[in-house]
């Protein structure tokens, strides 16, 4: 929590509270629930320049994303804001904060990159490349391979290598 001053807008203090995020939250959320609030302001929210380099400019609501789809995607915010109001306070405080445009572009560019790897989907492997690798992405599923390439491309790393490391299971055990 940061502490402003009414007056000038200064910050004059902060407090921190450690919370449990539900890392699951994201993957699967309960019926008449929502996953953050976040993913749902910048669909709502993003102008058309913004959702262009989101690669949402095909006009993707929350229903177009397996991560949302199955919670309450039209339940109002708890302080009565529409997600598309919230997505620009979230935004100016950002700013306010003294965030970047590029610091506040990439981590939209984040949110935005997370959704589209829910799209991807997933098929059994056909031979093992090595040991711990037992899927592959479904790359005659045009969806898929769609979010694929706007996931890579909004998280910055190769397509292949994406989807590589997506069906690849990686074991740390005592620090090995």
């Amino acid at each position: 929590e940061i502490l402003f001053h009414p007056n000038t807008m200064k910050i004059y203090g902060c407090t921190t509270e450690s919370y449990l995020l539900e890392k699951t939250r994201v993957t699967n959320i309960g019926d008449g629930e929502r996953s953050y609030h976040i993913f749902y302001q910048v669909l709502a929210g993003a102008n058309s320049t913004m959702r262009k380099k989101l690669r949402l400019d095909r006009g993707q609501g929350p229903l177009d994303f397996n991560y949302l789809k199955n919670g309450d995607c039209n339940q109002s915010d708890a302080a009565g804001m529409a997600d598309g109001e919230q997505f620009q306070f979230t935004a100016d405080a950002m700013q306010h904060l003294r965030f970047q445009s590029n610091e506040r572009l990439s981590t939209f560019k984040l949110i935005s990159g997370i959704l589209h790897l829910g799209n991807i989907s997933f098929k059994p492997g056909k031979e093992p490349r090595h040991q711990n690798h037992y899927a592959d992405v479904d790359r005659d599923n045009m969806v898929s391979m769609a979010a694929l390439e706007s996931a890579s491309v909004l998280l910055g790393t190769e397509q292949d290598a994406l989807a590589e490391t997506l069906c690849t299971q990686t074991l740390s055990i005592a620090g090995d």
